[in-house]
């Protein structure tokens, strides 16, 4: 059951079809010691894991409340950051191949067979190894990704967990109101242990309050194996 709802929840998030395959496993990429669908706690709950790196790192989701083209992250679960790698779903598969491509350093026969499994063109193939040319490392892939609409470059944690008992306080009162969004929006900029967390996914889910396109990443999310409920992000 758990697997059926992870899969909807990356349909609903817009993903294409050859991302959809990374995250069920379906199609493993060539690097090591990666993890399709992580099932572990290691990020917050405003994200769906589709790839999942040691660093430890996640290459997720944003789940944003209106539902749109993916905002495709990079997530450092040490400090609880995540860095914008560009707006739809190519931008995950293109992701997948410009690490393959500075392992290998340039275009190699693998490359181009991870760059087939996924769908990537050659003049798409040709724009990535260009752009490994101008960062040192990984980075934004937004100047060579089909032009989309603009979101922050950077989505930052800014909440410290010392500050829970007032941020929990928060949240139960934009509930009261009726305000799901304001509530997912004190919940969504960390500051939260992840019992407490949990604890108020529950109560978003419950309200019934939730855009579709969230509920199944959100479920998806609490059957994720529990973290010691102290640790926060």
């Amino acid at each position: 059951m758990t697997a059926a709802i992870y899969k909807t929840a990356l349909q609903e998030q817009m993903l294409e079809p050859q991302a959809i395959r990374i995250g069920t496993g379906d199609y493993v990429p060539p690097l090591v010691g990666c993890q399709p669908g992580v099932s572990d706690y290691g990020y917050p709950p405003c994200m769906l894991s589709v790839f999942y790196e040691p660093g430890p790192e996640h290459l997720a989701v944003y789940l944003s409340w209106d539902a749109g083209d993916p905002e495709i992250v990079d997530y450092y679960d040490e400090t609880h950051s995540c860095r914008l790698v560009g707006v739809g779903s190519a931008a995950l598969t293109w992701r997948i191949v410009e690490t393959v491509l500075r392992i290998d350093d340039g275009v190699s026969a693998r490359v181009r067979q991870v760059a087939q499994a996924l769908n990537v063109s050659d003049v798409e193939l040709a724009a990535i190894d260009g752009h490994t040319y101008k960062h040192d490392e990984l980075s934004d892939l937004s100047d060579i990704l089909p032009p989309s609409r603009s979101v922050p470059a950077r989505r930052v944690f800014t909440g410290k967990t010392r500050d829970e008992a007032a941020r929990v306080k928060a949240f139960a009162a934009h509930m009261a109101t009726g305000n799901a969004q304001a509530a997912w929006g004190v919940l969504e900029l960390g500051g939260w242990t992840f019992g407490s967390a949990r604890k108020a996914v529950r109560t978003l889910l419950r309200s019934g309050s939730v855009p579709k396109h969230m509920t199944n990443a959100l479920t998806h999310w609490l059957s994720l194996t529990k973290p010691d409920d102290h640790v926060g992000y």
